[in-house]
């Protein structure tokens, strides 16, 4: 059952990140970290992420600039390791509080839906990109602060697909390759990820199957909404 459980939370996982270009972290890191708990959730959810978007970015590499992504690259990896000392200096119950409060006032930021200006300066890249690193090596959802970014620089939803995936799977590299080091990846986190790749394919196709097709504010409002409510749930 409770593997069940956690193919259901993957695949939808992975379909909003092919639907909208970002969240697989933020639906999938509360879903698991209840189930799972933290130290099994944070490489599991390093494992899928990087599936999902190493076929993702097969599917856009026409829309990736890479000179729109490297300084945000730059940024990311002097993040990551940061994220992960953060995270060794707190309990799990500190942490998950963290997440869910991370979770709420982020989701309540998108829904307000403040004007992003346009970002000319090259250190906004470097700034968002730090902070992005270590949301992703804390917990695995380091797509906020490049959404915030991709906003200032006016991309497009196909350019947004494209660079999105490029720049966050490099994140995906660097913290699977940080969780290794750590030893985190122990056979019931490589077992369950392997009987969650059907799951992580299937969220892919559909996902793809409706691209263009749903209506992408309504569907990110939808989103938004479930956020706040696992946030709610992770800090109480």
């Amino acid at each position: 059952m409770e593997l069940l459980l956690i193919a259901i939370i993957v695949f939808f996982a992975c379909f909003t990140q092919t639907a909208s270009g970002f969240g697989i972290g933020l639906v999938g890191m509360p879903l698991l970290v209840s189930v799972v708990g933290l130290g099994v959730a944070r490489p599991l959810m390093a494992l899928v992420s990087f599936l999902n978007r190493i076929i993702m970015m097969i599917r856009y590499r026409e829309q990736l600039t890479f000179l729109a992504a490297w300084r945000l690259m730059a940024g990311a990896a002097v993040g990551i390791p940061i994220g992960f000392l953060l995270l060794r200096q707190f309990d799990g119950r500190t942490v998950e509080i963290g997440l869910g409060v991370f979770l709420v006032v982020y989701a309540i930021y998108s829904l307000v839906s403040p004007y992003v200006p346009e970002f000319k300066r090259q250190i906004w890249a470097y700034g968002l990109g730090l902070a992005s690193g270590v949301l992703a090596g804390a917990y695995n959802s380091g797509g906020p602060p490049v959404v915030i970014y991709a906003h200032g620089q006016r991309w497009s939803p196909q350019r947004f697909k494209g660079n999105v995936q490029g720049f966050t799977l490099l994140n995906s590299v660097l913290v699977m390759a940080i969780h290794y080091t750590d030893g985190n990846y122990t056979d019931d986190v490589m077992t369950i990820f392997v009987i969650s790749i059907p799951a992580v394919l299937l969220g892919l196709y559909c996902g793809f199957k409706v691209d263009g097709i749903l209506n992408p504010k309504i569907f990110r409002t939808i989103i938004l909404g479930m956020l706040i409510v696992l946030g709610m749930t992770l800090i109480f």
